[in-house]
């Protein structure tokens, strides 16, 4: 149980330092704002990877998605269904 409300303080700390780095970027170059948009490829691939690690860990779809708000069908299609090749 420490382990989440570790996870969750992290969490926090995380937006408050997005949600400061936008601020700042606002503020600033337009060509400042590539550092933002990596920021948010890294989490999105980080997300992936830790949707595949919970699965892998046991997890069902399911309870998965729930916390995600999403249902188990979108987050199969979006991290599990194999891309088809044109």
């Amino acid at each position: 149980m420490a382990r989440q409300i570790e996870n969750q303080d992290y969490a926090k700390m995380l937006k408050r330092m997005v949600v400061s780095a936008g601020r700042r970027f606002a503020d600033s170059d337009p060509d400042d704002l590539q550092f933002l948009m990596e920021v948010r490829d890294l989490l999105d691939e980080q997300i992936a990877a830790t949707v595949h690690g919970l699965n892998a860990s046991g997890y069902s779809l399911d309870q998965i998605a729930k916390p995600m708000g999403i249902a188990r069908q979108n987050l199969h299609r979006k991290y599990f269904a194999k891309k088809k090749v044109a």
